[in-house]
């Protein structure tokens, strides 16, 4: 395969302020020489202008070292064309709080099966390296994200089914965060509610997680109405279950998730609990 060279070309990106088009944008600006990139975005309320300007100056800033301005004037000019700007000063306040609900039970997970599900991917790993004779290493420093799907998939029908499970689940988890990354970014909690429920059965059923109390929750989150969606929090081998729901119907919502857990697990009547918070502005020190 020939490899393009993009040096001393003009390229332009479209979706600039976007995740995905303000990566390649950084990238391009650290790896080539000469270029000039283009990025255009429309900068509408669509989801959170305040995000895309968040990205935009992290483009301004690639790059910031001592010898900046050389290596700005060797890459060439960044102009981002911005249409149908309308920057609010208030935030956008998206419809929603989390819902965490306390099992009643904890356990480490060093007494779980955590450590065996790691291992398992690990092997899982193994199996498609050396169908594909790539030479092994030691099982701690094997992992499936070095393997592609594209393996995984010719190989799939010759591996044990448990460890061709978790493979699955690791695969499919991968795409549901990136899918989900779009799904934030643009204020669609249906599609991420649903990504959330679909990691949640894959846990459950191809990475054969989640203790009996934390999959009657989740059950309990299924047909509760005001839920967007949830899953185990961490494992799922004790703990909680966490979920994005509709602020305006979080009393019923507390009500049928406690009757319904209860019906079936009375023992926890006394260290059951659910709570309700807000998100904050990012993760920063305070």
């Amino acid at each position: 395969m020939t490899k393009l060279d993009l040096n001393n070309k003009t390229i332009l990106v479209t979706g600039a302020a976007g995740f995905i088009g303000s990566n390649l944008v950084m990238r391009l600006l650290r790896d080539l020489h000469g270029a000039t990139i283009v990025g255009i975005d429309n900068m509408n309320d669509y989801y959170d202008v305040s995000l895309k300007e968040y990205r935009l100056r992290e483009i301004a800033n690639t790059n910031l070292s001592n010898d900046t301005n050389k290596k700005i004037s060797e890459i060439g000019a960044i102009r981002v064309q911005k249409e149908n700007c309308n920057l609010c000063s208030k935030e956008k306040e998206l419809p929603f709080e989390i819902g965490i609900f306390f099992s009643g039970l904890t356990r480490s997970l060093m007494s779980s099966d955590y450590n065996l599900r790691v291992a398992e991917c690990k092997t899982a790993a193994w199996l498609v390296e050396a169908y594909e004779n790539i030479p092994l290493r030691e099982q701690n420093k094997t992992f499936l994200r070095d393997v592609s799907e594209n393996m995984f998939k010719i190989h799939r029908d010759k591996m044990p089914p448990r460890f061709a499970r978790r493979a699955e689940h690791f695969f499919s988890e991968y795409k549901r965060v990136r899918e989900g990354i779009t799904a934030w970014e643009t204020g669609n909690l249906d599609w991420f509610g649903s990504l959330s429920k679909a990691s949640c059965e894959s846990s459950i059923h191809s990475y054969e997680c989640g203790s009996p109390e934390l999959i009657a929750i989740y059950n309990a989150m299924l047909t509760t109405d005001g839920i967007y969606g949830g899953r185990f929090s961490g494992a799922g081998f004790k703990g909680a279950c966490i979920a994005l729901v509709d602020p305006a119907k979080k009393e019923g919502i507390e009500k049928e998730i406690t009757e319904k857990y209860l019906s079936q697990f009375p023992q926890y009547k006394n260290t059951f609990r659910v709570y309700f918070c807000k998100s904050d502005d990012g993760a920063r020190f305070i």
